[in-house]
This record gives structure tokens, sequence and C-alpha cells, in this order.
């Protein structure tokens, strides 16, 4: 088929650029797998396909930042799997690396747990399945509003005291103290105007 053509042409180019075979690859009738190769580099096609087949690329890296940073010339990011035993360090990289689904020290949870949300990034697929956030896939959200007696505050063009909102604001986004004690001062003011207001009203 045109797939298993592509996988080879990529693993024989890889190989023509310095790659090595470890296990499996090229041969007389075809193509042996699993196949393994070694000392990949992410300027190959072969670390950058969306390949389903059991062949596996190996990438050497000098560190854990090396690590994410070869690991972010991927544009697919399905799943991760880290496997340490320093798990903090593992924490780090599972909050940078860019995939759906990272695994610490597995590799079958995200396939065999029904409770487990799978799902990729980048140009891996889209969306989620399984786990809550699959389930969330199947729904369609529907808002109904229904309107009591009463006007509707937030309908109305203006805040229901502007000049409070203004004093209130520049209490906190004010510049330097004086201008903010200014505006609490302001706003103290404001509202002893207003209660005196209520009384006299009340006292008619």
């Amino acid at each position: 088929s045109w797939q298993l053509e592509e996988i080879r042409n990529c693993v024989e180019q890889a190989l023509n650029n310095g790659a090595r075979p470890v296990c499996g690859g090229p041969s007389q009738t075809g193509l042996v797998f699993p196949c393994i190769i070694a000392d990949a580099n992410v300027s190959m096609p072969i670390t950058n396909m969306d390949m389903f087949a059991p062949v596996l690329s190996l990438i050497p890296v000098e560190s854990d930042e090396d690590a994410l940073d070869k690991a972010s010339h991927c544009d697919f990011g399905l799943g991760v799997s880290i496997f340490t035993k320093d798990l903090a360090a593992a924490a780090r990289m599972a909050k940078i690396v860019s995939a759906g689904v990272v695994s610490v020290n597995d590799l079958i949870v995200p396939s065999a747990d029904p409770r487990v949300p799978f799902g990729g990034t980048g140009r891996s697929g889209f969306g989620s399945t399984r786990g809550a956030e699959g389930l969330l896939e199947l729904t369609r959200a529907k808002v109904v509003q229904t309107r009591t007696e009463g006007r509707l505050q937030h309908f109305s063009p203006k805040p229901p005291n502007p000049e409070l909102v203004s004093f209130l604001l520049r209490t906190v986004y004010g510049n330097g103290l004086s201008g903010r004690l200014h505006a609490i001062l302001s706003s103290i003011n404001l509202g002893l105007g207003a209660l005196r207001r209520q009384f006299k009203g009340k006292g008619r």
C-alpha cells in the first residue's frame, strides 16, 4: 500500500542521513517490523509524521531541557511518556511538554482506562474521547433565560452611580498614595451626601 511505501521511504531516508538500524528495517522483501532506528534527529521526516506503524525513532538528548526542545519540533502531540525515578522532574516536564496525555512511568493508561480523557494537541486530531471531557464532546450547551418583573440592571446604559464607580477605580488604580487617598475621601463624601439626601427625602 502507499502507506507502507511512505514509511519505508522515511526509514531509508533516515538511515541514509546518519541514523543506524537497531532492529528490523528495510530488506530485500520489504520492511521488517518492528523497526527501531537510533541516532535520529528532528530534521528527519520520520520524527515528524503521524506514523501508525511499529516504527521507533530514537533521538539522543543531553538534558531534560534538550528533550523538551526537540519534542517541540514535532507538530503532533498525541501522547508523551516520561520514565524516571525523579517524580518531581517528571512533573516539571509534564507541565511544559505539549501533548494531550502525559504518562509517567507508564504507556498503557491512555488507551486502557475509560476514566482517562484522551485527545491530542497540534495536528493530532481534535476533541477528546472517554472520561468526563469525552462525554462533554457529545453534548451541546443550551441556555434558557427567564426574565421576571423588575428592571435588569445589567441592561442599563449607565452604571447606577458613575461617580462612585470612578472613585472606586481611582482608589485601586490611582497614581500614588495621595491620589488613592483623595479618591477614598471623595467616595466617603459622596456616600455621606447620598445618605443626607435620603434622610431629607424621608423627612418631607
